[in-house]
């Protein structure tokens, strides 16, 4: 099978839907698969003016990009670069969608043309913050049914929430297909704690909550590093340092940006605690590679964690927004565990691990 995974960003710009797309793609390319993925050449988010190579092989995947237009939100193409597009279409028996705002009705035209099977990836739709909220859920309610529905082979809902979403889906169309990542990788991570040295991975991003956790750190009556690792609107974290010089916590901050994977697995080696503060998941990726490593994971009171949570019977779930119970599960930690890590369970994985959701995707793909 020829298999076009389309997504706004792909490597090096780094997330939870990346790192998915490329752990997919390498699975898919061992089980005799053939996939290329296409994407945007600068990352939107920052509009940055650093450019990414048109094309590149990256882990031995064919990576073609192209230039965009207009909002992050729903950026657009030239024609010139349309005609990059269409020749990617029309070598594709499957097209695999994991972003909604990019290229869907374009592939959507271009089946009807060269026939190709059509799917979706929901990665959060358009959830992931309250902003423009009253156009989203206009769009779900009179735009999305009819794509969805007349358009799409399959509809992968990568959480619970996201499968709720699509109730207007014909069943046969929608699979509740949660993310998954190479669990052998986090579980050998070697862990070397440093005393109450914490962590936030992840995008940068409002949806993310990283203010409440300053907020509870800021009441810490003890001596602690934070450190961030990540990208995100260069806008936004300006407006994050600036409250934690407001908080008078900038010197326990460490924003250190996007690291490489054998980077991040260091500074996790040597975390306490894992802090995921987020508002809003589509899935909630890095709250399960934190659990995963073995590092006491503590997560925001949201669906998405609990789930997670729940599945493979560990990681800690607070309220962040309630300052006086979070400090107490905090502190209630660093005063009792002694051990560099906790215990997780392989067996409780499974249904996490990458191998074996690649297997499932392919069956998807045939039938």
């Amino acid at each position: 099978m020829n298999i076009l995974h389309i997504s706004r960003h792909y490597w090096p710009v780094l997330g939870g839907a990346e790192l998915v797309i490329h752990d997919f793609t390498a699975g898919l390319n061992k089980f005799g698969c053939n996939c290329k993925i296409l994407c945007i050449n600068r990352n939107t988010i920052n509009n940055d003016n650093v450019f990414f190579p048109e094309y590149e092989k990256i882990d031995n995947i064919d990576v073609y990009r192209v230039a965009a237009y207009g909002s992050y939100k729903k950026p657009f193409l030239s024609p010139f670069e349309y005609l990059k597009v269409i020749k990617l279409l029309k070598w594709a028996d499957i097209v695999h969608v994991h972003d909604i705002r990019f290229l869907l009705e374009t592939v959507c035209f271009f089946k009807l043309i060269f026939k190709y099977k059509l799917f979706l990836n929901s990665n959060g739709f358009l959830f992931h913050t309250d902003d423009f909220n009253y156009i989203k859920k206009n769009l779900f309610d009179k735009y999305y049914p009819k794509i969805f529905n007349i358009f799409f082979n399959k509809i992968l809902a990568i959480s619970e929430r996201d499968f709720n979403l699509i109730n207007f889906v014909n069943e046969p169309k929608k699979v509740l297909f949660e993310s998954a990542i190479n669990i052998s990788k986090y579980f050998n991570i070697e862990k070397k704690v440093i005393r109450n040295n914490f962590i936030y991975f992840g995008r940068i991003d409002k949806n993310k909550g990283l203010e409440n956790l300053f907020i509870n750190l800021k009441m810490l009556d003890q001596k602690w590093i934070l450190n961030i690792v990540g990208t995100g609107e260069e806008r936004y974290i300006n407006n994050l340092k600036k409250m934690t010089n407001e908080l008078k916590i900038s010197k326990n901050i460490n924003w250190l940006g996007k690291l490489q994977e054998n980077e991040l697995f260091e500074e996790i080696a040597k975390t306490h605690i894992a802090f995921f503060p987020s508002l809003e998941e589509g899935f909630g990726i890095t709250f399960l590679e934190s659990i995963s490593t073995g590092t006491i994971t503590i997560g925001n009171n949201i669906p998405t964690f609990q789930k997670i949570s729940k599945d493979v019977n560990c990681g800690i779930i607070v309220d962040f927004a309630n300052t006086e119970k979070t400090l107490n599960v905090i502190k209630e930690i660093i005063k009792n565990t002694n051990d560099d890590s906790i215990y997780i369970s392989k067996e409780n994985f499974v249904k996490y691990d990458i191998n074996e959701k690649i297997k499932l995707l392919i069956d998807l793909y045939k039938n």
